[in-house]
Order: C-alpha cells, then structure tokens, then sequence
C-alpha cells in the first residue's frame, strides 16, 4: 500500500463553523403594528372582564349549592329529631343539635335564660301544608356556606 492511501481516512473529516453570534432582524414599528397591538390590548381587557364576570356567577352558584345543601341537611335533621309534640301545619319550631343527637322544639333561642340544654340552635324551621321544612333561618352556631 502507498504511502497516500495510507494517510485517507476512511471517515472524511468535514470543518464545522458553529456560529458564536445570533441575531434576529429588527422590528419595524409600523402604524399597523400599532393598531394590531391596541386591538390586542382591548381584546385582552375584554376577554379578562368576560372571565371576572363568569367567575363571580361561578362563585355565586357556589354559594346557592352550598346554601340547598345545608337545607337538605336541616330537613334530614329535622325528621330525625325527638319531638314531643304533634308539629302544626305554618308554625315555626327551632332545631337544636347536641352530640348529634337532634330535638325540635317551640322555644326560640331568644326565650332560654342562657344556653339552651338541647345544645347549639341550627335553624328556625316551619312545617308546609304539604309536611315538608321549610328553613326559616340559620342559626347563629350553624356553619355558614
């Protein structure tokens, strides 16, 4: 073998320049720009407004679930509580609540002198024409939504 083909590599060498700098091409504010970027910003403002508003009737909503949720728990209480007497059809009765243990009552927590010993009040209810609670109000012991 000759000296030449000796010194052929079988794997070609090839230069690589890798480049050290980058640049990118200047941008031209143009009056087209300028509107395109305005029309982007009230695009923007008004999609975020669009947001806010869908948020708050989200949280609304929320708080109406929340608030049927509490009610189907009073109406189950109810039902479960020890009464001793024969509720009347338009009256308003007070539940109270004590080691999960539930009494319906007509004394309000206004009349007790001090704590009532049925334990914390969770709500005024009054008895439909169709023998379903209806709530009347929270009480102040029960959680808010």
């Amino acid at each position: 073998m000759t000296q030449n083909a000796s010194s052929k590599s079988l794997i070609r060498e090839v230069q690589r320049h890798y480049p050290t700098e980058i640049t990118t091409p200047t941008e031209h504010v143009t009056e087209k720009t300028h509107r395109s970027d305005r029309a982007l910003a009230r695009t923007n403002e008004t999609t975020n407004r669009e947001v806010e508003r869908l948020q708050e009737q989200a949280r609304l909503l929320m708080e109406q679930v929340e608030q049927l949720e509490f009610e189907a728990e009073v109406r189950r209480k109810v039902r479960e509580a020890k009464c001793a007497f024969a509720p009347v059809v338009g009256r308003s009765y007070f539940l109270y609540e004590s080691d999960q243990a539930c009494t319906l009552t007509m004394i309000s927590p206004e009349e007790w002198s001090g704590s009532a010993p049925y334990g914390a009040f969770l709500a005024e209810v009054k008895q439909l024409g169709d023998f379903t609670w209806s709530l009347v109000r929270r009480g102040t012991d029960a959680e808010s939504p």
